[in-house]
């Protein structure tokens, strides 16, 4: 059998229903769950905060000496540097969206620009300080992201070189200067993808999913061999339910991959705290979770799935007030003959049909919504 508990209201409870909103996959991504968020927004403040300081130790001490054309334009650039330091520390702490991590690097770049154009006769020499940003996209953001940010240095170092060349273009130092950071750089994004994979491979063997803390696959399979033993030989009763959260890819898409990290995080927990000691809550993968329970009791399933998805839509609409919050769900009960992937393969097939019911009542429900006549088509 399969169910479903969707919200008609964001602010509502679940309502129980035989279909809902079907929750599209979620994307993996390339190591964005190597570090946190919360380290992303700390560094790239510590970042600003070292480059206003070191702009004012530079004006405060006149290392530079005359080089530096106009030491204010230097402080002020400092004094933003600091202000932004500030603002990035707090964003961080209120889970703001990966957009402003992209405006925090392109700011950075505007600053480092600003000041070196006011030492034109040392720009060349100090376009190194583009590393910044580009270690900064390499332990934090994706591959793309930081291709174009390469991108973006590469060209702000031409452009020192050509204009504060003077009379004649040297292009070894330029070049030396770019194979240094694109190297460095790609041997930083390197490292980091490596770190992640030696995570995950340290977190499945240890049973843990890294990301949530859940039990694994692992685990999951572990506990079903055993249940399923014990009801063939005691004639002893156990579910499988598969749930889905609803709306995932968008959160992932419109808040970044780093709060969709932190909503399935915030959903294991209410999923642990809901659950009975009894019942095991392990991650399949992505946004799929599975509940091994010790009945197959539709009543009490279907209570079980209901408070789950209670508990769930709380912690989603905590996190994200304006984000999906309902979950799709199927379930299978251990019949005579079932193994392990005869068991699973039919609490799929119960999800997916969930799924597919659920594009159907999604469509009648916005139609409903918008009191219009629906007729479901093969995209609804």
């Amino acid at each position: 059998m399969s169910y479903s508990a969707f919200m008609d209201d964001r602010r509502d409870r679940p309502s129980f229903e035989a279909a809902a909103y079907a929750a599209p996959d979620a994307p993996t991504g390339d190591g964005h769950g190597a570090l946190t968020a919360q380290a992303a927004w700390h560094t790239s403040a510590v970042l600003f905060a070292a480059t206003g300081l070191a702009c004012l130790a530079q004006v405060a001490t006149g290392a530079f000496g005359d080089a530096v054309e106009n030491p204010g334009v230097v402080a002020a650039a400092a004094v933003v540097a600091l202000l932004l330091a500030g603002i990035w520390w707090i964003l961080g702490a209120r889970s703001a969206g990966e957009r402003w991590l992209h405006a925090g690097q392109l700011t950075s770049y505007a600053l480092l620009t600003i000041v070196l154009a006011q030492a034109p006769t040392l720009a060349s020499h100090l376009s190194v300080a583009y590393l910044l940003p580009l270690i900064f996209a390499a332990l934090f953001l994706s591959s793309r992201s930081l291709i174009f940010y390469i991108a973006v240095s590469v060209a702000f170092i031409v452009f020192s070189s050509v204009a504060y060349a003077g009379e004649s273009i040297s292009v070894l130092p330029a070049a030396m200067t770019i194979a240094a950071l694109v190297s460095t750089a790609g041997l930083t994004f390197y490292v980091r993808l490596q770190l992640d994979s030696i995570g995950r491979q340290s977190a499945r063997l240890s049973g843990r999913d890294a990301l949530t803390g859940l039990p694994n696959l692992r685990p999951l399979y572990e506990r079903l061999e055993v249940m399923i033993n014990r009801a063939a030989r005691d004639d002893g009763s156990l579910s499988v339910v598969m749930l889905d959260l609803e709306g995932f890819k968008r959160v992932n898409d419109q808040y970044s991959h780093s709060v969709g990290d932190q909503t399935l995080r915030a959903v294991a927990a209410a999923m642990m705290t809901t659950a009975r000691r009894s019942e095991l809550v392990a991650r399949r993968g992505g946004d799929e979770f599975a509940i091994v329970t010790d009945t197959a009791d539709p009543v009490q399933i279907e209570a079980l799935i209901e408070r789950l998805a209670t508990a769930i839509a709380d912690a989603r609409y905590a996190m994200l007030p304006d984000a999906p919050t309902g979950v799709t769900a199927g379930w299978a009960a251990y019949e005579e003959g079932d193994d392990i992937g005869r068991l699973l393969s039919r609490a799929d097939h119960a999800l997916n049909e969930a799924k597919a019911a659920a594009r159907i009542q999604r469509g009648s429900w916005r139609a409903r919504r918008l009191g219009e006549d629906f007729e479901p088509g093969p995209g609804s």
